[in-house]
């Protein structure tokens, strides 16, 4: 017998997780490794591009569907080893994906062969900041990201053709970089031609096309970002819409808290001028009056321009009617 009992008939023992995949630690997205690493010697790691807030059930048939998906999430950890990545994860609001479809033309459509599809209606995300498109074609419908002015009713193009004589961009439709005009504003660019990786895909984002040179065609972000792609990616001309409640300020902790983002830390600390605005000392006194001999001042005044109008909004005049 050993103190506390039999430990043959124990059953509460603890279970550990298993052991994080790899001889390191996982990095979070874009964090370079760290100075241990580096002062060791060894070869510098970076983070890879995952996403560590939610996971999507999709279908177990794999097969396309506009139902809303249930998520499961994450709280900012690895959804192998159940380690924490990145911080301030966690809570929020019940949200379901919508399965956005990525390629204008599907991979069962005939490449040579102009598509038209009609809008059915123009919806919110909760995920995403841009607004979503019902699109419908033949018998199937799929949701796609919708541009600033796309509405319900109209009717948007999808062609892989590159004629010799540039096409008259028009919003909403889609054709290959090398078939529009220089100067034209596009967005949901692919990066590779024929795959369904987008780029300047979120809440008003756009690109310009600059120049042309062979078969390449060369783009900017609205980043100042410069990017060389084939003249066979497609891109859809116009610019990303954005629904209204994500561009309204978030206004307190709570509507934060209730967008799926903790707190850094609830601990009251002393500004000490490290970050934000600087603690600095008031300015002197200045003293004014009349100097009697052998007596002190006998008027003080603080002479501080900016006291009391710090975080004020200026004041509009008021514009008189001329009627009463």
């Amino acid at each position: 017998m050993f103190h506390g009992g039999d430990h043959t008939k124990r059953k509460n023992f603890t279970i550990l997780r298993e052991p994080p995949l790899g001889p390191y630690k996982l990095l979070a997205p874009g964090v370079k490794s760290s100075w241990y690493e580096k002062r060791k010697g060894k070869k510098l790691r970076i983070g890879p591009a995952a996403n560590y807030r939610y996971k999507v059930k999709y279908p177990e048939d794999g097969k396309y569907t506009i139902k809303k998906l249930e998520i499961q999430k994450l709280g900012g950890r690895d959804p192998v080893t159940g380690r924490k990545v990145i911080q301030k994860v966690g809570g929020g609001s019940k949200q379901k994906f919508r399965w956005v479809d990525t390629l204008r033309i599907p991979k069962d459509w005939p490449q040579d062969k102009e598509l038209i599809e009609k809008v059915l209606s123009i919806n919110y995300d909760p995920i995403r900041s841009a607004c979503l498109a019902m699109t419908g074609y033949a018998d199937r419908l799929r949701w796609q990201i919708a541009t600033t002015n796309m509405k319900a009713g109209d009717l948007i193009r999808s062609t892989t053709e590159i004629p010799d004589m540039t096409v008259k961009p028009l919003e909403g439709n889609s054709h290959p970089l090398g078939a529009l005009p220089v100067g034209t504003e596009i967005c949901m660019v692919q990066q590779i031609p024929g795959e369904g990786k987008l780029m300047m895909v979120n809440g008003e984002d756009s690109g310009q096309i600059l120049s042309k040179s062979g078969d390449r065609v060369i783009i900017r972000s609205v980043n100042s970002r410069e990017y060389s792609l084939h003249q066979t990616c497609q891109c859809v001309v116009g610019k990303v819409s954005i629904h209204h409640l994500k561009k309204i300020a978030i206004g307190s902790p709570n509507r934060l808290r209730w967008m799926g983002t903790r707190p850094a830390s609830g601990l009251w600390q002393r500004r000490d001028g490290r970050f934000g605005r600087k603690i600095k000392k008031p300015p002197p006194v200045k003293e004014i009056g009349a100097a009697k001999k052998k007596e002190p001042w006998t008027e003080m005044r603080m002479t501080c321009p900016s006291e009391g109008k710090r975080g004020r909004l200026k004041s509009s005049k008021r514009k008189f009617q001329g009627q009463w």
